[in-house]
C-alpha cells in the first residue's frame, strides 16, 4: 500500500527527458526537499545545468549527518550525480522494497547509468503503485523502448493517452502528460535508429 501522502504530492513531479532520450520538457525551480514525511514526490531535473538557486553543499552542511537515504538519492539526482543516487537508494530500498516513491526514484538514477532493465524492474512497481500519474507511466515506457519491447512502451503510451482524454488539457498535469508521451516517442525512434559502430565500441549499449 502506498503512503496516502506521497500519493497527494505527485502533482510536483517534473519531466526527465535529457538524460533518458529526449531534451527535458521542464525544469524544477532548485528548491530543497521537505525533510519531514511529507517530502514532496520530486522527479529530478535533466542533465542539464541545476538551477541556480541549488547548493547541495549547503544542504549537506545544513542537514548534516541525519540525512536519510531517500533524501542523500534524491538530491544526488537533482546534482546529476546518479551513481551516488542508486547507491542511495539501495540504502532505502532495504527497509521498504515495495515503496512506489523509492522505486521511481531508482528507476530514474539507473536510467540515467543505462541500466535499463534494472530500471524497468523498480519503475513497474511504482507505475503498480500509481497509474494515474504520468510520470512513472512515462519513464516506464522510455525503459521498454529502450530494452526493445516496443509493446509494453506502446502500452504505456496508450495509457498516457488515456490521462490526456480525462484530462482534455484543463488539468495541472496536462504538461507532463503530453511531454510523456513526446518521450516515449522519441525514445522509440532512438531505440529503432541504428548506431555507428564505433559509439556501440566506446558506449557499450
Amino acid at each position: 500500500m502506498k503512503p496516502a501522502v506521497r500519493t497527494a504530492n505527485f502533482s510536483v513531479l517534473i519531466a526527465l527527458g535529457a538524460l533518458i532520450a529526449a531534451p527535458a520538457m521542464a525544469q524544477d525551480t532548485g528548491s530543497a526537499p521537505a525533510t519531514t514525511d511529507a517530502m514532496p514526490y520530486i522527479a529530478p531535473p535533466s542533465n542539464s545545468a541545476p538551477d541556480s538557486g541549488w547548493n547541495i553543499d549547503d544542504w549537506r552542511t545544513q542537514t548534516g549527518p541525519t540525512v536519510s537515504p531517500l533524501e542523500r538519492g534524491v538530491r544526488a539526482l537533482k546534482s546529476g550525480n546518479f551513481q551516488l543516487a542508486e547507491t542511495s537508494l539501495i540504502k532505502a530500498l532495504k527497509s521498504n522494497s515495495d515503496d512506489g516513491l523509492i522505486n521511481f526514484y531508482m528507476g530514474v538514477a539507473q536510467m540515467g547509468l543505462g541500466k535499463w532493465d534494472a530500471a524497468r524492474s523498480h519503475l513497474e512497481i511504482a507505475y503498480r503503485e500509481d497509474m494515474t500519474h504520468p510520470d512513472p507511466a512515462s519513464r516506464l515506457g522510455v525503459a521498454y523502448a529502450r530494452l526493445g519491447n516496443t509493446d509494453g512502451a506502446q502500452a504505456q503510451r496508450t495509457a498516457l493517452l488515456a490521462m490526456a482524454d480525462a484530462c482534455n488539457g484543463m488539468c495541472k498535469l496536462a504538461p507532463f502528460i503530453l511531454s510523456g508521451i513526446r518521450m516515449i516517442d522519441e525514445a522509440m525512434v532512438a531505440a529503432a535508429t541504428p548506431r555507428p559502430a564505433s559509439s556501440i565500441a566506446v558506449y557499450g549499449r
